[in-house]
Formats: structure tokens, sequence, C-alpha cells
């Protein structure tokens, strides 16, 4: 019996496997290029990230209500401790607002405000500078300025040159002067004003050099932040030698009323 179907049927069977074969290609092209455009798309996306600015240090500023320093400073101290010093050593360098230089304004860290500042919670400094001369102890400054870096502490310095007058200012920081020249130049010379970073000025407290006989402020220049957007007490290799400076020396002092102590 003859087959029921048409002469050509293979012909029309090789059209409809053609077709089926052209649909598969087309969806595979639409596949290719619907992953080119995502991939594009991604690759768009993380070159606009990458193109991102970081935001500039003046955008995240940290403001300081000057009023609320001690409560600041002492909380801070805590966090930066927790753990490492037991209820009994927090009880005996406990500090409070007595303990520092308060006022009504806004604190930000910017240069220009070194000046107001100084000379709205130190008011009598020439005064403190005149009657040091008369006493003529050497290496036992009346303020210490402590930042987190020598390059802050030259603009620091800088933008306090018409509050401190003429008194003799000691830099104490690691780029400016070798540690022996800076022991040599404390124990020959009367000075009024130290400024400096937390690891120098502690390391001549340690020996004896950097006096505090006659230290009446110490200056902390909090607010400030660096190319990495982070306070002093942020920084990891400074906060050691800062939380060292301040139970050490700074609080014990601030709390028996020998000095006191600000938040810049």
């Amino acid at each position: 019996m003859a087959d029921a179907l048409d002469d050509e049927w293979w012909l029309e069977q090789d059209v409809e496997n053609r077709d089926k074969v052209g649909e598969k290609r087309r969806r595979k092209e639409v596949d290719v290029r619907t992953t080119d455009d995502h991939n594009a798309d991604s690759d768009t996306k993380g070159k606009t990230k990458k193109k991102q600015k970081k935001p500039k240090i003046e955008s995240v500023a940290t403001e300081l209500d000057g009023s609320k320093a001690g409560d600041v400073l002492w909380r801070s101290f805590c966090d930066s401790t927790a753990g490492s010093l037991s209820t009994l050593e927090l009880e005996d360098i406990m500090i409070d607002s007595s303990c520092c230089l308060l006022d009504d304004s806004t604190h930000t860290g910017v240069l220009a405000e070194v000046i107001p500042y100084l000379s709205k919670v130190i008011p009598h400094w020439s005064g403190n500078v005149a009657k040091h001369d008369r006493r003529g102890d050497k290496g036992a400054p009346i303020l210490l300025l402590v930042s987190s870096a020598a390059t802050r502490a030259v603009d620091l310095n800088r933008s306090a040159a018409e509050f401190k007058g003429n008194c003799k200012t000691v830099k104490l920081f690691a780029k400016h002067m070798k540690m022996s020249e800076q022991e040599s130049f404390l124990e020959s010379h009367v000075v009024h004003f130290g400024i400096g970073t937390p690891s120098r000025i502690l390391k001549l407290l340690q020996n004896g050099t950097l006096k505090t006989s006659r230290l009446k402020y110490v200056i902390l220049d909090w607010t400030w932040r660096d190319q990495k957007l982070r306070r002093m007490i942020d920084i990891l290799e400074v906060r050691g030698e800062l939380i060292n400076l301040l139970k050490d020396f700074v609080f014990p002092l601030a709390k028996a009323s020998k000095l006191k102590i600000g938040l810049f």
C-alpha cells in the first residue's frame, strides 16, 4: 500500500526543521544581547561608583557644643577604654564639667575659629605669660595644644599667632625636631605655649623634660578630621597615646584643679 504522504514530504520537513533552528538562534541572540546590556549597565554603574568623589572634610565636619565639652570628653574616654580600666581606676581619674573650659560657641575645627576660641576661654593670656617670665621655670609651658598630626599642628600654630603674641612656643612633634633636640630646648628655655602630637608630648612628659608644674590649660584639637575623615580619638595609632596622656597626666591634674581642659 502506498504511503499517505505527499511526494515532497521531506521538503516540508526540512523547512520545518530550519524554522526551528532559526528560532533557537534568534532566542540565543536575544539572550546574548540581554546579557551584554546587563553587563554594560553593571560596568556603567561600577564606573559611576568609582568616579564618585569622597565627601569633602568640611561637609562632614564635627560640630561640638562648647557647653558640653566635659560630658563629651569623659564619655569618649570611657568608650575608648571600655574593658581596659576597672571601675575603681575610672573613679580615680573621673572628671566633670568643672575640669573643662566651657563656652557657648559651636566648635568645628576651622582654623579661623582658633583665635576667637582661645581668646574666649583664656582671656588673661598676656598676664599669664608675664607672670611665667618672672618665675623663669624652664620646660614648663602654660598651655599645651594637642593635635593628631604634625601638619595640622603647624597650621594651628600659625593661626594662633595673634593670640600668642610674643610668647615662646615649643613645637612638640616628630617632623620638626628630633626628640633629643626638643629635650635640650626644653631644658634650656622658658616656654609658654607648647603644641604637638600625643605621642611626642607623652614621651617628653614621661622622661621629665616637659614639665607640668606651670601647666594651666590643655586644649585638644577635638573636632578636626584628617584626609580619611578621622578625628584624633578615631585614629587607632594615635588613640592609645592620647588615652595614656589623659589618664596619666591631664585628668589627674584637672581633677586636682591644677589645669583646665578645652575641646576645640
